[in-house]
């Protein structure tokens, strides 16, 4: 097993399931059809057995599946570090384990690759729910099957990020939350102003404008600032925190010279993406945060509908927000003049969703070529090249 300082460990079957990732990116490109990566990992060696590890809050089911696909054991244990570790030291030595990913899942792998040397790889619980539909969905029956479809080599395996590009995703994930807290104070505030007809000229939540409404002397208003007040501080905090790793990142100072995205955005798309080769089309990425339409094909007839909203919505979230500050303070570039194209034809909120994507594909070309942002038209892309630039 692999170790690198602030990294996650690079199991033996995580980097299998990488190498063969890299090959399937390869074969899309070159049009022939993609093998499963878990399956290439699977064809290396063959381990003694395959253990499915269904996890919960309060308790974790381990089920030991043999060379031949027969259920050995099925234990269930609490979801505690000790009883986890006596679990393993129980399982055959050299054998493979797979988690689907969960709320609780990051914490548990690490204990098992970190501490205890593990190989372990981690599912995607869609697409195993595609793969099989259980009528009898329990516990034993769920490990099993996480098992029999390692042995099978159809686990669909995720990417794991760094522990330094997890850190960062709680960073943002935490300031945005405090965000939100502080806002609903606000329209509390706005809430009570209308309900009691009062209006207080100036610019909102300026000290004026507090004093103001300090002055009011509503016991429910006077609540909710020193709720304010006091979220403010931690909100200081996380702001100095995501200005300081994101310039220690260099995607994220890459993603801050396009206008419009601060370090907040920044780091949340950098933390997200870590490393920019696994995707190997801007529209890969795009598709990653859930932009792109779903598309219905049938009978030589396209549909596209509304876009897939799967992976990070923050990401999301605050792409759309870095249009709306771009097309407003740098209106020349070429992705506020997509912008404008589209909002006429469109609207505005379809035309901010499909420049987000924009962006993320202008933002995909330069971090992969290591570069700033450029208000220049890019050159013509290369003839025959998927993810041209757009």
């Amino acid at each position: 097993m692999d170790y690198v300082v602030g990294i996650a460990p690079v199991t033996r079957l995580t980097r299998r399931v990488q190498q063969a990732g890299d090959s399937t990116a390869k074969r899309r490109r070159d049009g022939v059809a993609p093998v499963s990566a878990a399956t290439v990992a699977h064809k290396v060696a063959r381990p003694q057995a395959y253990i499915g590890v269904d996890l919960h809050k309060e308790t974790i089911q381990f089920a030991v599946v043999d060379r031949m696909g027969s259920v050995v054991s099925n234990v269930k244990v609490r979801n505690d570090r000790a009883s986890i570790k006596r679990a393993c030291a129980g399982f055959p030595d050299g054998a493979w384990y797979v988690i689907e990913s969960s709320s609780v899942w990051y914490g548990i792998y690490m204990l098992m690759t970190a501490e205890l040397g593990l190989d372990v790889v981690v599912a995607d619980p869609r697409q195993i729910r595609s793969i099989a539909l259980s009528k009898k969905k329990t516990d034993e029956n769920d490990a099993a099957l996480l098992g029999r479809l390692l042995r099978l080599g159809h686990i669909p395996a995720i990417y794991v990020p760094s522990h330094e590009a997890v850190r960062n995703r709680q960073l943002v994930k935490h300031r945005h939350a405090l965000g939100t807290k502080k806002t609903y104070f606000k329209n509390k505030i706005h809430g009570i102003l209308l309900q009691e007809g009062i209006r207080i000229k100036g610019t909102p939540f300026t000290k004026a404008y507090i004093t103001t409404l300090r002055n009011l002397g509503d016991y429910r208003i006077n609540a909710y600032l020193d709720m304010i007040e006091h979220i403010s501080v931690p909100i200081l905090d996380a702001t100095g925190k995501i200005g300081r790793a994101a310039n220690a990142d260099r995607y994220a100072r890459h993603l801050m010279t396009i206008p419009g995205v601060g370090a907040y955005t920044a780091l949340a798309i950098a933390s997200s993406i870590e490393v920019i080769e696994r995707f190997p089309t801007a529209d890969a990425l795009v598709s990653y945060f859930g932009i792109a339409p779903t598309v219905r094909d049938s009978a030589g007839v396209q549909h596209h509908g509304h876009i897939t909203k799967t992976g990070d919505g923050l990401v999301r979230y605050l792409a759309v927000e870095a249009v709306v500050s771009h097309t407003r303070y740098s209106p020349n570039t070429t992705i506020s003049k997509y912008y404008g194209r589209l909002a006429r034809r469109k609207g505005h909120a379809k035309a901010r969703v499909a420049t987000a994507a924009k962006l993320l594909r202008v933002a995909y070309w330069m971090l992969r070529e290591d570069r700033d942002f450029s208000a220049d038209p890019p050159p013509p892309p290369t003839p025959g090249k998927r993810g041209c630039r757009t």
